[in-house]
Order: structure tokens, then sequence, then C-alpha cells
């Protein structure tokens, strides 16, 4: 009995000296990758050692992070978005809340017309199902910004965003249905979209439905229905909510005829023009 406790000891030791052994191996492969700057391959090494509690690993994983924060501050993006994501995967919150600024850095980059650099981000980000990434990404092939024209392809991230329940997403891809901007007309579509936007706020959208419901467009002529739209944009700071009001005032369609009502909302919405009420939810143009 002794003898078989002896021998089960023995086998024990050699198992968990090969095991060491082998981690070892792994862990000077890991480092070797650093010091070659694979940090890609050093952190496919160190983490499932981490994990398993090697403190050196631990410690190289440290190193691997504050080579992306260096990298970032360098504005060396793609660096960073080597080391920021995998480290965020395997649970470092300070990792994660650098890939937030980098997503914000991408629509900034957007904005401010440095398309090279919001290229890079934006993709990143959208392939990753980050909404504002998608959303930002399509304005940029709609309007032909940093790469070719591609409505197509606007179209595919319009929609990836609106699933996801982005009003700009949803109000843009409508717009494009609506009119058929590079893709196959689609008003019954364009209809449904421009309402996810509207219940979601979108300043815009309410002045769509209600010009869709006045002419017929994609559904029956419905007046008051259009009235109700125009007034919602308006009360929401449109412009042309204002306008289309006035219209329908000065005509007496859906309304009873108003000439001096009509000539209010003229004046109201050349003000809200010129002094807006409120930012309309759809972003500026890139």
């Amino acid at each position: 009995m002794k003898k078989n406790r002896i021998v089960l000891w023995v086998i024990t030791a050699v198992a968990v000296g090969v095991m060491c052994g082998k981690a070892w191996a792994r862990l000077d492969l890991g480092v070797e990758a650093y010091n070659d700057g694979r940090f890609k391959d050093a952190m496919d090494i160190f983490i499932p050692l981490a994990i398993l509690d090697d403190d050196q690993a631990r410690r190289y994983l440290d190193l691997i992070f504050e080579k992306g924060v260096k990298a970032y501050a360098q504005g060396d993006d793609q660096t960073a978005l080597l080391i920021f994501p995998k480290l965020s995967k395997y649970g470092k919150k300070d990792a994660e809340t650098y890939l937030t600024k980098m997503a914000e850095k991408g629509v900034s980059a957007c904005k401010k017309g440095r398309y090279d650099i919001a290229l890079t981000l934006l993709s990143h980000f959208a392939a990753e199902g980050d909404a504002v990434s998608q959303y930002w990404l399509g304005r940029m092939h709609e309007d032909g910004t940093g790469v070719e024209k591609d409505p197509l392809k606007a179209s595919a991230w319009y929609k990836k965003a609106g699933e996801k329940g982005h009003p700009d997403a949803q109000f843009r891809v409508a717009e494009m249905l609506r009119h058929g901007k590079g893709v196959k007309k689609n008003e019954i579509m364009a209809l449904s979209l421009y309402k996810l936007a509207d219940r979601q706020g979108h300043s815009e959208a309410p002045v769509a439905l209600g010009e869709m419901y006045e002419t017929g467009t994609g559904t029956p002529k419905d007046p008051a229905l259009a009235y109700m739209m125009y007034k919602k944009a308006y009360d929401r700071g449109n412009a042309e909510g204002a306008f289309h009001l006035g219209s329908l005032y000065r005509r007496g369609l859906g309304v009873r005829a108003d000439q001096d009502i009509a000539a209010t909302l003229t004046r109201k919405g050349e003000e809200l023009i010129r002094h807006p009420k409120q930012k309309s939810t759809h972003e500026e143009k890139p």
C-alpha cells in the first residue's frame, strides 16, 4: 500500500513538472513575442496563463496595456486597436475605457473632415457592432467623404445601425428608399422607417411623414394626419414643420383656411432658421 502511494506521488510530481515546464516554455515564447513587438502573439500566450494566476504573465499584460496607452497618445490607432480589444475581452476595464474614447474619436474625426483617421476607427467599431460608428460610416459612403460614393454600402450600414434603434440611421435609409437614391425605391418601407425614427423624437422624420400623408406617397392621402405630423415637427423645433403647417392653413387642406395663421407660421419658421429652438436629432453632415 505504501509502495503504491509512493508510485502515485512520483507520477503526480512528474505530471506537474511537465505541466510547469510547458507553462514556462509558453511564458518564454510570450516574452520573446513581447520583445519583438508582436503584441498580439504575446497576448495570445499571456492571457491564458494570467487566467491561471500566473503573476509574470499578468505583469507582461500590464506592460502591453501601457504600450497601448502610449500608442493611443501618439495617434497610432492601429497599434492601439491591436491591443485594447483583446485586453478588454480579457476583462481589463481600463482597456474598455480607451476603446470608448477611440470610438468617440472616430466620430469626431469624421465631423472634422479627418477622414483617414475616421475610416480606420469607424470601420473597426462598425464591424464590432457599434451603431453610432455604423451610422457615420454609412454617411461617409453616402456622401463620398474619405471613400468612394457607394449608396449600397451606405444603406447596408444604415440598416445595421437602424436595427439597433439608431434614429438618424433609420431616417437616412428611409430617405434613400423613399427617393430611390442609389437603392431600389420602396415607399412603404420608407414610411415604416420614418415612423421608427419619429417615435424616438427625430425632428425631421415627422416632416417626411407629413409629406407622404399629404401627397399619398406609400400610403393613402390623409391631410389630417399630415397636419398632425407637421405640427409634431414644429413642436420639436423644426422650421420645415412650421412652413408646411403654414401651407396647409393657406390652402385650407386638413384645416380651415386662415391666412393670418399661415403668415404667422411662416414667420415662426423663419425665426427657427435664425434661432433654432433646439438641436435636431439628426447629426451634422460630416
